[in-house]
């Protein structure tokens, strides 16, 4: 698993992949929550991945959609 190390981590949310990542986000509904879904998986992995996945952005993103008035 990618997100067991941190060369694995500094990979998956390197700029250039987190921006693809944020792209493909916006091919659909479906798309963008299987993101927050791999999101969240890495998140629990450690601390450490937690910060990670908080520092992306996307923790936050999720937040405020899911917390939204969009219904």
């Amino acid at each position: 698993k990618l997100s067991n190390t941190k060369a694995g981590l500094d990979a998956l949310f390197r700029s250039d992949l987190l921006n693809k990542l944020k792209d493909v986000m916006l091919t659909s509904d479906i798309i963008r929550y299987r993101v927050y879904e791999l999101i969240v998986e890495v998140s629990t992995v450690s601390p450490v991945s937690l910060g990670y996945c908080a520092n992306s952005g996307l923790i936050s993103q999720m937040l405020e959609e899911l917390t939204g008035d969009d219904v």
